[in-house]
């Protein structure tokens, strides 16, 4: 988990700066835009209880998915992160999980590990650093799919995690809404005063798939550590 926490602060910082870069590029103020919420008869889809599970539940996998290494366990991750992404109302763009692997790839070069696949001038592309870097983009891949099916819950008060979500579901929906080029689209979102968030369509919170999540990744991750320590092979 933790050389994973290089990348994830690489992406952050990038991430503000770019954001920081666009504010002052196009003299955006930087006063926070008023939320404005839509009504409907679903706004309390679900128990505050079960909400607190299917947070904890994402928070577990994805805890559970970063203490594993089997890359063919966390490819099935991915997947099941994937169907919860579908079943929570998500669409699937896999453009950005295929930029993140290839970077992490790109990475791999300067840590050589293992039997070398081939060179490039004074680069080695080694085995044991494609398998690492494929497991670390699987983890944060899957991580991502797991954070975006929360987008189906709608919490209510002035908490950080409220306005966050409220923030995000509110800058994706005004983003979607409007034409034009992407830069102008871009201008529009962080110089707009007001931002809409969009009302749940969801009847229910999907209590279930969440529950069937927790069992999943409790099973994978006893089936990484069973094959990473080999118990059934007679050793220790």
């Amino acid at each position: 988990m933790l050389p994973l926490t290089g990348i994830i602060i690489l992406f952050s910082v990038f991430a503000g700066l770019l954001t920081a870069f666009l504010t002052r590029f196009f003299m955006i103020s930087t006063d926070a835009p008023v939320l404005v919420k839509e009504t409907s008869s679903y706004e309390n889809n679900g128990s505050s209880g079960k909400k607190v599970f299917c947070v904890c539940s994402v928070l577990l996998s994805i805890i559970l998915a970063f203490m594993s290494d089997n890359p063919c366990i966390l490819f099935v991750w991915f997947i099941c992160a994937l169907v919860l992404q579908k079943i929570s109302g998500r669409k699937i763009f896999f453009i950005p999980h295929i930029s993140l692997w290839i970077f992490i790839a790109a990475s791999s070069v300067f840590v050589p590990s293992g039997k070398v696949l081939f060179a490039l001038g004074k680069l080695s592309i080694t085995q044991g650093a494609l398998l690492t870097s494929f497991s670390k983009a699987l983890k944060l891949s899957a991580a991502a799919s797991l954070s975006q099916s929360l987008s189906c819950l709608s919490f209510e008060g002035p908490s950080f995690f409220s306005l966050s979500l409220s923030y995000f579901s509110a800058v994706r929906f005004s983003f979607s809404q409007m034409k034009g080029s992407i830069i102008e689209r871009i201008k529009k979102v962080l110089s707009a005063e007001e931002l809409k968030v969009p009302a749940s369509k969801n009847k229910q919170v999907p209590f279930v798939p969440f529950a069937v999540l927790v069992i999943i990744s409790a099973a994978l991750f006893a089936v990484s550590v069973i094959l990473k320590t080999g118990v059934f092979y007679g050793r220790v």
